[in-house]
């Protein structure tokens, strides 16, 4: 679940699979046909979305740290992100800067690749990071490589500080992954999988300091299928998820 569902209103852009490779790809987030973006890879991972919405971040390579690159949506060259080697990224708010994840450390650097430094280091493999929309932390899933490949949800302040799980204790073994917040940053949307089963659970912000004291999380979906990766849209009224069967 590390290959990123992202929109930008009109659009939803994707990885899948396609003819043995995996490929970006583009459906209109109303339905229809879905349409390769096409690229000079013969591998591509989508990790994001650009602020400004022209630009996808995408893995080239299969390796478990590949390189990142920016892919213009509308065509145009790919160029490569300085020599990040990286399996997740995501742009910060104003653009300026990018967070990758390699081997089990995130990294923080500019938007181009220079300057990187390292963030924060966990154990396990961190993926899929996302910041909260006013900048003061990131989330993002950490899958302990040790205990048979079970993902738990970690927060960490902008600047490095104060990682910690975001839901410890409440589902035992943790099994969370892929969350995102809605615009408004009222509500995080994340799958967990409880008795072989993954539904989306959705978790309500506080507001201030007493953040850490939010209610239990709430279940949104109730199978029958699988459902992962969950996205907002960018109104806040739905969600696009990926279901399984």
């Amino acid at each position: 679940s590390s290959n990123s569902l992202v929109t930008d209103g009109s659009r939803l852009y994707f990885s899948e699979m396609a003819s043995g490779d995996w490929v970006i790809a583009q459906v209109s987030s109303t339905s229809g046909e879905t349409v390769a973006i096409p690229t000079p890879f013969p591998t591509a991972f989508l990790r994001d979305l650009s602020p400004s919405r022209s630009e996808l971040l995408v893995n080239s390579g299969s390796g478990l740290d590949a390189p990142l690159w920016v892919v213009p949506v509308l065509g145009g060259s790919p160029r490569r992100v300085g020599n990040v080697q990286s399996h997740a990224a995501t742009w910060s708010l104003d653009g300026q800067q990018i967070v990758y994840a390699n081997g089990s450390t995130l990294y923080l650097a500019k938007s181009d690749g220079t300057e990187s430094r390292e963030l924060v280091t966990v154990a396990g493999r961190p993926y899929w990071p996302r910041w909260s929309p006013d900048g003061s932390h990131l989330r993002f899933t950490v899958r302990d490589t040790a205990v048979g490949s079970l993902n738990s949800l970690w927060e960490v302040a902008a600047d490095g500080s104060n990682l910690h799980p975001l839901l410890p204790d409440w589902n035992k073994p943790a099994n969370e992954c892929c969350g995102n917040w809605t615009a408004d940053g009222r509500y995080f949307v994340f799958q967990s999988t409880r008795n072989w089963k993954t539904n989306i659970w959705a978790l309500r912000e506080q507001a201030g300091l007493f953040r850490q004291a939010s209610q239990a999380p709430v279940q949104l979906t109730f199978g029958p299928l699988n459902y992962r990766a969950p996205l907002p849209s960018q109104d806040g009224k739905r969600l696009f998820v990926v279901g399984e069967q």
